[in-house]
């Protein structure tokens, strides 16, 4: 399976975030992206963006649909992107759940009812839509075990981690590390690019490279240019494909 994957080298571009109040910045992305070349992409949904109150945009589910029917997909993540769980248990875990990532690990912390409830409503949510699902991405790709166990359950057939893609229900993992930017420091900025620099230079011979663009990118017009640079870069030696295209090649290999 390895040999058959690293002669078709794979490219697979997300959009994180993805709701009403960010989809303007989302736009941006994906036409920077698709500035590039009109590659597949995968749209990480969240149903109720951190609560806010949702006024139901035609226009916003409309646009939605019509990139789904164009061949991008649709994932799950999470839903409400916000960490709702219990407290925080010690100092470690309370820099890593309110300060590493601004209190977004949504199931980070959930017991095993509450990732269920959470889950089967985005499920719910994605189906009165009529749009297919495949597969789910934890905000902040942060998962705790009764969450995994939860989603084992759930009629999805991969998740994506940082570390990697993990074909459900028996988390086979094809690992790759996700190319992703901060946009909390300006003054690391140059640092970041070099970094996703030379991540991407690590990852040549892998498999799976993966990209990990987020809405607020667009405020960071130097990061997504070099965004831009590494998808172009990986182009010409990878074919670009949603998740769930790879996860069901994956799955027909019998990975």
């Amino acid at each position: 399976m390895q040999n058959d994957l690293l002669k078709r080298r794979t490219l697979c571009v997300s959009i994180h975030d993805v709701a009403p109040a960010t989809w303007p910045d989302c736009q941006r992305v994906i036409a920077a992206v698709h500035a590039v070349a009109p590659i597949p992409l995968t749209l990480l949904v969240v149903p109720y963006w951190h609560r806010m109150p949702q006024t139901e945009s035609r226009d916003y589910y409309a646009e939605l649909s019509a990139m789904q029917a164009s061949g991008h997909e649709l994932a799950l993540h999470g839903y409400t992107h916000l960490d709702e769980g219990p407290p925080p248990r010690h100092l470690i875990e309370r820099f890593r759940r309110q300060v590493l990532t601004r209190s977004e690990g949504e199931f980070s912390a959930l017991d095993l009812c509450a990732a269920h409830q959470r889950l089967q409503a985005g499920v719910a949510w994605f189906r009165e839509r009529c749009w297919p699902l495949a597969g789910f991405v934890a905000p902040a790709w942060m998962m705790n075990s009764a969450a995994r166990a939860a989603l084992s359950t759930m009629p999805i057939f991969y998740m994506a981690e940082y570390g990697g893609l993990a074909l459900l229900p028996h988390l086979q993992r094809l690992h790759a590390p996700a190319l992703v930017y901060s946009t909390r420091y300006r003054s690391a900025d140059a640092l970041m690019r070099s970094a996703m620099t030379l991540l991407a230079a690590s990852q040549a011979q892998a498999p799976l490279l993966r990209v990990a663009l987020h809405p607020a990118d667009v405020r960071r017009p130097a990061n997504l240019r070099h965004a831009q640079g590494l998808i172009e870069h990986a182009l010409r030696e990878r074919e670009a494909l949603t998740k769930a295209q790879l996860a069901e090649r994956l799955r027909l290999m019998k990975f």
